[in-house]
């Protein structure tokens, strides 16, 4: 009985081992204190239900996703774990990442609505399932995320990349966008009169919707690039 239980006491203390030696090759498991501060890319434009003017990142992005991963390629899986920012405007900027030696991806992923237990995204998740996730486009009430009846939103995303994570690491400036289509249009008077534009349709549009704008060869874009 008693080598029984010696080869299980052996086996118990190989697997600890194991994985101990896996969480913290380049990983220590310790945090550090980041503050994180955000622009808006093409800030002086506006999507739909828009404010006029982006006074700041708070002005179009309501909540945060904040997801750091152990490496910067696809396969790189979820280190830590996700952090959910519920009021964009009253948060202070600062949060805990991972400790690494080695380039690590944050992805941020704004006005999901979606709050812990509901955002697809765990532990196990990589960079590849980030930029799978979607929504599918019918009708352009689906491009909108909703708040409330009143207040829809549109989804944003960006992402950094750093050298290392550790006590040097004190400020990181990421740069978000929105997930929409750019569109520029010019109007022409050739009259003397005003010229009043009651809607604008846009036809032969994406069918679906990314959480991430970093997806640079899918096939779903529209249109291609």
């Amino acid at each position: 009985m008693k080598r029984i239980l010696y080869t299980i006491l052996v086996i118990t203390i190989a697997a600890c081992s194991k994985f101990e030696s896996a969480l913290t090759n380049g990983y220590t498991g310790e945090t550090v204190p980041v503050n994180l501060s955000f622009t808006i890319e093409n800030e002086n434009s506006k999507a739909v239900n828009d404010p006029q003017k982006v006074t700041s990142a708070a002005t179009v992005i309501k909540n945060l996703w904040i997801i750091q991963f152990n490496g910067t390629s696809d396969n790189s899986k979820v280190i830590g774990e996700p952090v959910y920012i519920e009021n964009f405007s009253t948060w202070n900027g600062n949060t805990e990442l991972v400790a690494t030696d080695q380039p690590c991806a944050i992805y941020y992923i704004a006005n999901t609505f979606e709050k812990k237990g509901e955002f697809p995204i765990g532990q196990w998740a990589t960079i590849e399932d980030v930029k799978g996730l979607r929504k599918h486009i019918k009708e352009q009430d689906d491009l909108f995320v909703y708040e409330n009846e009143e207040n829809q939103h549109i989804l944003m995303s960006g992402h950094s990349i750093a050298d290392k994570i550790d006590a040097s690491t004190s400020n990181i400036t990421a740069k978000l966008k929105r997930n929409i289509a750019k569109l520029n249009f010019t109007i022409t008077n050739a009259s003397d009169g005003a010229v009043t534009i009651n809607s604008l349709q846009v036809c032969s549009a994406a069918s679906i919707s990314y959480y991430t704008s970093d997806i640079s060869d899918s096939k779903e874009q529209f249109p291609a690039l």
